[in-house]
């Protein structure tokens, strides 16, 4: 009798063991789950950017011989991928570009597509004009083929 018990003892024993260990991978696996959640939160609030609207930045370059301000004023008009681009001001006369994007989850990059007022190919089509990035909470536009000597700077602003 005595060997039964203690087998059914053991047994017990065994599966008391088993079954909080089970409960406690379950409470690792929710922590886990929970900070899972949060990356995933982050990340959606990331992909969340709304880049649609009138981005505006305006260059100042002072004055020339003659005292007249030298300034251009750039808009880069958003509606998901697609994309206008248009440079107005001292020595630009209307610029007006088509142009499409890609969003990344931080990023609208902007490549060129066609010039809508005197329709010459002013960029190159598979280099990106210029990528408003997000980083924290400034946005840096970082470019390529306009504005190079501003690239890495908070330039455009949406409107």
């Amino acid at each position: 009798m005595k060997k039964v018990n203690l087998i059914s003892y053991l047994f017990i024993l065994l599966l008391s063991v088993s079954i909080i260990s089970l409960q406690s991978c379950k409470n690792n696996s929710n922590e886990n789950n929970t900070e899972t959640e949060e990356e995933n939160n982050k990340e959606t609030e990331i992909e969340k950017i709304d880049w649609n609207g009138r981005w505006i930045y305006v260059w100042e370059g002072g004055e020339n011989e003659g005292g007249v301000p030298i300034s251009i004023s750039y808009s880069l008009t958003i509606n998901g991928e697609d994309c206008q681009f248009e440079a107005n001001g001292y020595g630009v006369m209307g610029t007006k570009l088509k142009c499409k994007a890609v969003i990344t989850k931080n990023e609208y990059i902007v490549y060129f597509e066609k010039d809508l007022v005197d329709n010459f190919e002013v960029f190159k089509r598979d280099k990106p004009m210029l990528t408003i990035k997000k980083e924290g909470d400034k946005f840096v536009t970082y470019t390529e083929q306009i504005l190079e000597d501003e690239t890495g700077k908070e330039l455009f602003a949406k409107n």
